[in-house]
């Protein structure tokens, strides 16, 4: 099973989460888990995505709304 995490951190916090969602995901058996910043330094790897069984979108909330990272990401 693959997943992605993809996911915006500006203090450091969605990012941790993300890592302790990944690491769950790990124990529970043969899973490729990938995390994937969405900072526009790094590529995202979009067929990873595609193949991905489920794909996990972590956020800062800005005024009830996602990032701009994550809007642009998905448009």
């Amino acid at each position: 099973m693959k997943i992605s995490i993809l996911y915006v951190s500006c203090s450091g916090n969605t990012e941790k989460a993300a890592g302790y969602i990944k690491e769950g995901l790990s124990q529970a058996g043969e899973m490729d888990v990938r995390l994937m910043k969405l900072n526009g330094e790094e590529p995202v790897d979009a067929a990873f995505v595609q193949e991905s069984d489920a794909v996990i979108l972590g956020t800062p909330a800005y005024a009830a709304t996602m990032s701009w990272q994550l809007k642009k990401w998905s448009a």
